[in-house]
């Protein structure tokens, strides 16, 4: 004879056992979910700052890798070509932008180490995008597809409806 009791009591603590598995994974989701959530507010806050050797020029770069705040002393204009000027106002910039991206990294980088490997969206949806690739930020300077500039002017005279540019190089 069959015993349905032994069986039952079997499924019955399987089932208790795949609760508790399930609950462990829900409570290891939401501790990821939190992290993740906190990195986010902290990488929103980080600001990158840089100066110039000579403390000319200064710059405050944010988390987007926009330039919030430019600074340039007095003496930035004695005895300097703009074109030198420009040099060390991009230099300056690319090294504040440069250390925003550092302080970003190492905010990502304790989640991109754990233990067990975060479940991706390609995982469980096929041909969904990795969010692997969505935190990664490309270093400074790196042309991505999110970089590259929407609409660039033709390089000839002509422009796109054939009237020519305004900026004629022979003058008015």
């Amino acid at each position: 004879m069959f015993d349905f009791d032994a069986e039952n009591a079997e499924l019955e603590s399987r089932n208790a056992q795949l609760r508790d598995r399930v609950d462990d994974m829900m409570r290891d989701l939401r501790e990821k979910t939190d992290n993740l959530r906190e990195a986010q507010a902290r990488m929103a806050a980080v600001v990158g700052e840089a100066s110039s050797p000579d403390g000319v020029v200064t710059a405050t770069v944010g988390a987007n890798g926009v330039l919030n705040k430019l600074t340039l002393s007095a003496r930035a204009f004695e005895r300097v070509t703009p074109e030198s000027l420009a040099r060390t106002i991009t230099g300056v910039v690319r090294e504040a932008a440069a250390r925003a991206q550092e302080q970003i990294q190492e905010e990502l980088a304790p989640l991109a180490t754990e233990d067990e490997p975060m479940i991706d969206l390609p995982d469980l949806l096929p041909g969904a995008p990795s969010l692997a690739d969505l935190l990664r930020i490309p270093p400074v300077g790196e042309v991505t597809e999110n970089t590259k500039p929407a609409h660039r002017r033709p390089e000839s005279e002509e422009d796109e409806e054939g009237y020519g540019s305004v900026f004629r190089k022979d003058g008015w």
